[in-house]
């Protein structure tokens, strides 16, 4: 995937409340490009945390719908309660489509909501839910064009020890920016939120965020989203164009003074090896009291998710073979060339390589017209890797 360069800027919030501050500044993109789930090599397929949606109801065993309750108020959706009925939360042509609809009136939040949307979640792992943690996430949806209607695919996952919250975790892969007529501007955050002890309140205690303008509407077209998760960075793509990058770093002074109870940071600081597991989450939120056109839905074709594959220690190969199921798999050192090998790349190819410590282009490494060669040196966790294939090749 090609990749832009750009500047990223580190914000540390502090907030007494669940509202969701970002940074004003905004980036222009300059493509959006055809739909495309596009991704670098080396992915294996990874079922648990997938669903192509193409059954005729939805699969309990993987997700729960508006809170395992089926009635749930939230903040970030201020005149719709998310509530488990077909008409808001319902499978049709292949594809999970939630809504939002007036409704009976429910109190939240002092008030009472006259509407009511969709809103799905992983299983709660207390009931057997399957949980992520480092990989590869694509979800290809269509946003509504109803301005008043907030779209989420985000992450979140906790650590719940005794009866209560200590820390949690919160990756927003895209929600778009509502009150904005022209659709054409989303948000991409990671949150590492605190709770105090009691947990009366909640803190904001680091945040990342960026605003990203596209080059037209993103809205009543299909797209593809993804979250590339490694263990010390987190880089997002739309339609395979690189769109933005957050990376962790083992310097103290970057962490906030807020952090608690530290000194550890799960996402945007320090020691990202506590980053808590997350489960998937779409929503859909409303932000009006007065919406105009609920005809239109957020519409999910499909939802995959993928992890990298447990090499060998020592990756030196005679003759580069791209049938290898080897040559894309995470290595500890690789080496293409050298005495008696053979490092001709072949010509038009993309390849990319995965290593935890090195990769040498020795001797002989040749580099064919029209190819692509990545190289990707990474930190690893078990839970970013399988040890075989999505088909079983090794």
């Amino acid at each position: 995937m090609k990749k832009m360069i750009i500047i990223v800027i580190i914000l540390f919030i502090y907030i007494k409340s669940f509202s969701q501050e970002c940074s004003k500044e905004t980036w222009e993109l300059n493509e959006m490009g055809s739909i495309s789930d596009a991704k670098t090599q080396g992915w294996s397929f990874w079922s648990p945390t997938s669903d192509e949606f193409n059954s005729a109801t939805l699969d309990r065993n993987k997700w729960d719908v508006a809170g395992q309750d089926g009635l749930y108020c939230h903040s970030m959706s201020p005149y719709a309660y998310f509530r488990d009925d077909t008409s808001v939360v319902h499978l049709g042509n292949g594809r999970l489509i939630l809504k939002c609809k007036p409704d009976m009136p429910y109190f939240c939040y002092g008030h009472y909501h006259h509407y009511s949307s969709g809103y799905i979640m992983s299983k709660h792992p207390n009931s057997g839910g399957p949980l992520f943690h480092f990989g590869l996430i694509q979800l290809k949806c269509k946003f509504p064009n109803e301005v008043s209607l907030e779209p989420c695919f985000w992450t979140y996952g906790a650590v719940w020890p005794a009866n209560y919250m200590t820390r949690s975790d919160e990756i927003d892969v895209i929600e778009k920016i509502v009150q904005l007529i022209s659709n054409t501007i989303f948000r991409q955050t990671t949150i590492r939120w605190t709770f105090p002890n009691p947990p009366d309140q909640s803190y904001i205690t680091s945040i990342e965020c960026k605003q990203l303008k596209h080059p037209i509407p993103y809205t009543g077209t299909d797209f593809v989203i993804t979250l590339e998760w490694l263990p010390t960075e987190i880089n997002f793509y739309m339609n395979g164009h690189w769109t933005n990058t957050y990376k962790f770093t083992s310097d103290l002074s970057a962490l906030s003074p807020y952090d608690y109870p530290g000194p550890h940071s799960e996402f945007t600081c320090v020691d990202f090896t506590y980053a808590c597991k997350q489960g998937i989450q779409l929503s859909l939120s409303l932000t009006s009291d007065n919406p105009v056109n609920l005809s239109e839905g957020f519409e999910i074709d499909w939802i995959r998710s993928y992890k990298l594959v447990q090499g060998v220690s020592t990756y030196w190969p005679t003759t580069v073979s791209l049938s290898d199921p080897e040559i894309s798999t995470v290595h500890s050192t690789i080496t293409f060339g050298g005495t008696n090998h053979n490092g001709d790349i072949p010509a038009n190819n993309n390849i990319t390589v995965w290593a935890t410590n090195s990769i040498t282009l020795d001797k002989g490494f040749i580099l064919q017209p029209n190819c692509t060669f990545e190289m990707r040196r990474i930190d690893t966790d078990p839970d970013l890797l399988v040890s075989t294939l999505a088909n079983g090749a090794k």
